[in-house]
């Protein structure tokens, strides 16, 4: 028979198992609220890091912001002393504070500092995205940014090494300076680097052999009526083309969810965008002017518009020599040093038979009277603007030869070679006739170091230029256009049947404008940016060159019509365009040429603030 426990010793264990259990539980709920204060002590850390991050973040961009400003006020000179553009870097004060955040050590130094990394070396550009290849100036320099939590004592500190480029314009064989359009509708193919600082849109049938590069997004459509057409292909790393299209009939552009890593993929860097941190590529002039300005009149500096900044980027002011026409045609011409030179200079005659003008064997006017310019002819009309065109007509070859002072008596920095040419508004009605500007006679230039002719006025080239042992030339203008060998003036008024072609080839560097392509109503694009004014049929237009454009045109502004409207005054057929890079441009460039430049990262890290020598 077992033992009984007596009553009294079973409440007491009772007692003891109730006093262990809630022990165990009151552990727990200790651990529970320790643990939970912990991971609320380690979130509350984690979120003043990443705020610390965050503003630090801010700062570089502060700090990128301001070099930038800095070295392009400097130009990427190699010629520029390090030391005096570090002082300058030394002086630009460290980004406002946002406290508990502040930009200081925590020793109480500044955290803020802009270096050199290396000397502004000339020579081709190696890395980074849209300048790579290309000659040019590079220099390396790197922001670092420390950002302390005065809470904790707790920060942030962010290193950014980038890398400011400059290069001539004409390294590129087209450079857009807002949204680039090519819907050629016939084959094009484009041998030179191709950049844009808005967006590109593509149509085809198109190649690219070189970069394809866009600060903004590259798409494949029109950007005017949001469908395709034709197929655009570029040539990747190994210099096989690849198409935009892919396999499964959808097209690979930035419309692509995964568009960074497969356009890398399938292109191996030479098409990128926006995703691949693309730099925008400016000219050196004021932020609040715009790119039109480099080719207008200089102006006073006591005019409330006036910019030393962009004045030094005019032609008009780096130009050896500079001809200004009066309303009425008077010239007067001054060199870069304001002197008179106009004796230099005397009106041509041109020969004619009835209302023919006469040509040699060249298609070189033939002159009665030998002279460099000529102020008299007034039946010219371009069937674009609809409007009479007031042109001074400038023949090349002897206004080169009239003033041999455009090369021997300046250095480049005071414009040798450049050529200013301007006219006021002969009847001041803002729908009356256009003052304008056409080159003649410019198959050759006798100029060994090349031309750059420019005006703030449309700009026609009339006829072969420069193809007689091809120097370096520039020709820009308000808008550009190309007039066949077999131009004469009193067709211009006659139908298109009448306004007939024959092949012509210019080789120069063009700078153009354009117009704005808005909601069913295309610009042109890129094929017809080098403006055309007769019937191409079964004939060539051969280019060679480099094509920019950064401004839209302000005089000759009217809209790009589709062949066959206005009556069919504009109708022309454009032919067969033989346009390409002229792989000259690649080192050489035309005498007072604008630069642009650029900043992107190449590398940027999270670091201590004893790795930074803080």
């Amino acid at each position: 028979m077992g033992h009984l426990i007596p009553e009294k010793r079973q409440s007491g264990s009772v007692i003891v198992g109730a006093v262990i259990f809630l022990l165990i539980g009151f552990m727990l709920v200790s651990s529970y609220l320790a643990l939970s204060s912990n991971d609320t002590r380690l979130t509350r850390l984690a979120i003043d890091n990443q705020k610390a991050r965050i503003v630090a973040e801010a700062g570089l961009e502060y700090g990128v912001l301001k070099l930038r400003d800095a070295v392009f006020q400097y130009h990427l000179s190699p010629n520029v002393s390090t030391s005096a553009l570090q002082v300058t870097l030394d002086s630009i004060p460290p980004p406002s504070n946002m406290p508990p955040y502040i930009y200081v050590t925590p020793g109480g130094a500044s955290a803020f500092r802009l270096k050199i990394e290396s000397a502004a070396m000339d020579g081709t550009i190696s890395n980074g995205t849209a300048c790579r290849g290309s000659y040019g100036s590079v220099q390396l320099f790197s922001v670092t940014v420390g950002c302390l939590n005065t809470n904790n004592g707790k920060g942030a500190v962010l290193k950014q090494t980038v890398q400011a480029v400059g290069l001539c314009l004409i390294r590129f064989g087209v450079f857009y300076d807002e949204d680039l359009e090519i819907v050629p509708g016939a084959n094009m193919n484009f041998s030179g680097a191709v950049h844009a600082n808005g967006n590109i849109y593509l149509g085809g049938p198109l190649t690219f052999s070189d970069r394809l590069t866009a600060h903004g997004n590259i798409y494949h459509k029109r950007k005017d009526k949001n469908s395709i057409e034709g197929e655009a292909k570029a040539e990747n790393a190994d210099n096989v083309l690849q198409s935009f299209k892919l396999s499964n009939g959808t097209w690979l552009d930035c419309y692509n969810s995964d568009w960074m890593v497969q356009s890398l993929t399938r292109w191996g860097g030479t098409v990128m965008s926006a995703a691949h941190g693309v730099p925008r590529l400016a000219p050196p002039i004021n932020p609040i002017d715009t790119p039109h300005d480099i080719i207008e009149r200089p102006l006073l500096t006591n005019n409330p518009a006036y910019s030393s900044m962009t004045e030094n980027e005019k032609f008009a002011n780096k130009a050896a020599l500079r001809l200004y026409f009066s309303s009425t045609g008077t010239l007067t011409a001054t060199d870069y040093f304001t002197n008179n030179v106009t004796a230099a200079f005397s009106n041509a005659v041109i020969k004619k038979s009835g209302t023919t003008f006469l040509k040699d064997n060249y298609s070189n006017y033939i002159m009665s009277v030998t002279g460099v310019y000529d102020v008299t002819q007034t039946g010219f009309k371009d069937a674009r603007q609809v409007t009479n065109m007031a042109p001074i007509d400038i023949y090349v070859d002897r206004l080169i030869k009239a003033y041999p002072s455009l090369y021997t008596g300046y250095t480049d920095k005071q414009g040798r070679g450049v050529i200013y040419i301007t006219r006021d508004d002969p009847d001041g009605v803002s729908n009356g006739v256009m003052p304008c500007i056409r080159l003649r006679n410019g198959r050759e230039i006798p100029a060994a170091l090349g031309v750059s002719i420019v005006s703030d006025l449309p700009v026609y080239i009339e006829g072969d230029y420069n193809t007689v042992t091809t120097k370096t030339s520039l020709v820009a203008g308000d808008a550009v256009t190309f007039l066949s060998k077999n131009w004469q003036d009193k067709n211009s008024y006659a139908a298109d049947t009448v306004r007939t072609a024959v092949d012509t080839t210019y080789k120069t560097v063009v700078m153009t404008g354009n117009t704005l392509t808005t909601a069913g109503s295309y610009n042109g694009g890129l094929e017809n940016v080098l403006r055309l004014l007769e019937n191409w049929t079964g004939k060539t237009v051969y280019y060679r060159g480099s094509i920019i454009d950064i401004w839209r045109s302000e005089i000759a502004n009217a809209k790009w019509p589709d062949t066959g409207t206005k009556g069919g005054l504009y109708r022309y057929n454009p032919g067969t365009r033989d346009w390409g890079y002229d792989s000259l441009y690649r080192t050489q460039s035309p005498p007072g040429m604008t630069y642009v430049f650029g900043m992107e990262e190449i590398e940027w890290i999270r670091t201590t603030w004893a790795a930074a020598g803080w």
